[in-house]
């Protein structure tokens, strides 16, 4: 089972490939060839990934005490944002 220093770790690690990807799509909307993407989508798609990076900080600093309240909503924004970019490969 892993610890909760190991879980943010993941965490933080998808949110910086998430990241990673937001910043090809807009790099590459220009390129040749490129799959022509709205701006509004990655504008939603960049709203939400600053929503779930807010969560995890918070989280992160909460108390033991706060971590069942917050943990309803971190999920939700997470699974939000993992079900966006899900829909980019639909």
């Amino acid at each position: 089972m892993e610890n909760m220093d190991e879980r943010f770790e993941k965490m933080e690690r998808q949110l910086r490939r998430w990241e990673a990807t937001l910043d090809e799509l807009t790099a590459g909307a220009h390129q040749p060839g490129a799959i022509p993407i709205r701006a509004e989508l990655v504008d939603d798609l960049r709203a939400k990934h600053a929503a779930a990076c807010a969560k995890v900080a918070e989280l992160r600093a909460a108390d033991a005490g706060q971590w069942d309240g917050l943990k309803a909503g971190a999920d939700l924004v997470w699974d939000e944002l993992e079900d966006a970019f899900a829909g980019l490969r639909a």
